[in-house]
């Protein structure tokens, strides 16, 4: 209309417009049209799902410069310069790049190299990871490799090994008995380079809170487990940013659920009195089993509303993020249809393969009902607790602890998002788990986690929409990494079964 308006003045003259038109002129008649910025990829007729706006944006052209998204409008008015690498997105969703954020990458999984984990996760679109507890001269090199663009692979933050209580020497885990220990140990990683500080179930409360206080004078956020001398209220006011697992399928993996037991208390010094005679010589290990799934049985039975609604609102005050690790707990029931029908596992090596099958043997074959029952009522609790925290506002991050078994790296960050989504986020709500929330938890927001100008371009272009069905964020058709565009048949090499 503008356009119209400006040709009849310059034929007219000015003094015939009404007013309303004289405004328009004065507007936009010698407004100079916004450049486009030079791109080296244009990614055209997109649907946007882009992380900052509420809903759906249609008929979008997003330009990428490098590593870095330099334009985001309607496709109209955001036309690439001939030459630039097109990749076409009409019909399909652009997400951002998600985020798995907690994978162990070079500990417990002797035959599934890193690298290996890498391709995995970069083929299911996933381009960031936290890792939890590894080797960390193995997760250093990959992470040089990964700077000097030897390898291609998923950006990764990483604790290095964690702390914990007294035991045996790992590659993965730093053991401390006492304050000095602790101290140590924290200045210790803080010379390795870590990104974070991981604790462990094991810390003393005297260990615990002088890996706080040594991090914080270091800089260094601490995220992990709630010791088990200590409850979750207390980890969260001592500045702890995040809390790992929900499920009690180990019962000290399920702390949360002690703080919000009505029998605390007691609960907590069977699981002592546990840990401790599993420690001794002689120990009835068929006894010790069954008190341990009667202590996982009553805390989800012993689940109290008020307790828990207090220790939300403190997570919540307390900015303490809640990495509930569903597909980890889900792997503690027998695969069925619904979890193995499409379940990759000739991606994994056969010693890899073989190694699960045992497990599955050794949980579920030879098990009773009354074991299974049991297993069944703690994910159904674990999805529940999970909902609560939700609705009283505590940030959730989407983690999976692959690779585990049945917990395949990048297959299990979308049955991840369909559990979240199971225990009642909305699948928008679901991928801010695995986009924005990673990149605010991480104070990356300013760079990453959506899909905006001056953010890096990581992205995932869906053949679907997956805010209409969380599944679709597996119809995985081509992977943004840094700019750089792996199309489905490079995707599909990536996730080749990798030789015997």
């Amino acid at each position: 209309m503008v356009d119209f308006i400006c040709e009849r003045a310059r034929g007219l003259g000015l003094l015939v417009l009404p007013l309303v038109m004289l405004t328009l002129l004065v507007v936009g008649c010698d407004a100079p049209t916004p450049p486009v910025p030079d791109a080296t990829l244009a990614i055209t007729n997109v649907t946007l799902i882009d992380g900052a706006n509420p809903e759906p944006q249609a008929n979008m052209t997003v330009l990428v410069d490098g590593e870095q998204i330099v334009a985001v409008g309607p496709s109209s008015d955001v036309v690439p310069a001939e030459g630039t690498e097109r990749l076409d997105g009409e019909g399909r969703f652009l997400i951002p790049g998600l985020w798995d954020m907690h994978v162990h990458l070079a500990m417990g999984e002797p035959e599934m190299d890193v690298d290996r984990q890498l391709d995995l996760h970069l083929a299911h679109g996933v381009v960031g990871v936290r890792d939890m507890g590894s080797d960390w001269q193995k997760v250093e090199a990959l992470r040089q490799q990964l700077a000097e663009g030897v390898i291609q692979g998923p950006k990764i933050v990483s604790s290095g090994p964690f702390v914990n209580g007294p035991q045996a020497e790992q590659p993965g885990a730093l053991p401390v008995a006492n304050e000095a220990e602790a101290r140590q140990a924290v200045r210790s990683l803080a010379s390795m380079g870590v990104d974070f500080v991981k604790v462990q179930a094991g810390l003393s409360q005297e260990s615990y809170q002088a890996v706080v206080d040594e991090a914080r004078q270091l800089q260094l956020p601490v995220h992990g487990h709630i010791p088990d001398a200590l409850t979750a209220m207390e980890v969260s006011a001592a500045g702890q940013r995040t809390i790992e697992h929900v499920s009690p399928a180990i019962a000290s993996d399920g702390a949360l659920f002690f703080s919000t037991s009505a029998k605390e208390d007691a609960l907590r010094q069977e699981l002592v009195d546990i840990t401790a005679a599993q420690g001794s010589e002689g120990a009835d290990r068929q006894a010790l089993a069954i008190r341990n799934r009667t202590l996982q049985q009553d805390l989800i039975a012993t689940y109290d509303e008020e307790k828990a609604s207090r220790l939300f609102d403190a997570l919540r005050a307390n900015d303490t993020w809640v990495v509930p690790t569903l597909a980890w707990s889900r792997s503690y029931l027998p695969p069925d249809d619904t979890w193995t029908a499409d379940l990759p596992l000739a991606v994994l090596p056969e010693a890899t393969q073989q190694r699960w099958a045992g497990i599955y043997e050794r949980f579920f074959v030879n098990a009773t009902e009354e074991k299974l029952a049991g297993y069944q009522r703690i994910a159904d609790g674990s999805l529940a607790l999970v909902g609560n925290l939700h609705q009283a506002g505590v940030g959730l991050l989407a983690g999976t602890d692959s690779p585990s078994g049945y917990v395949i790296p990048g297959f299990s960050l979308h049955q991840e998002l369909e559990m979240l989504v199971a225990s009642g986020l909305s699948p928008g709500e679901a991928l801010a788990a695995a986009t924005t929330g990673p990149a605010t938890l991480l104070g990356q927001l300013a760079t990453r986690g959506t899909i905006e100008v001056g953010k890096v371009a990581d992205l995932v272009l869906l053949t679907a929409n997956p805010l209409q069905d969380i599944r679709h964020s597996r119809k995985i058709e081509s992977v943004v990494l840094a700019g750089q565009v792996l199309a489905r048949s490079r995707l599909d090499q990536l996730l080749a079964a990798p030789t015997p």
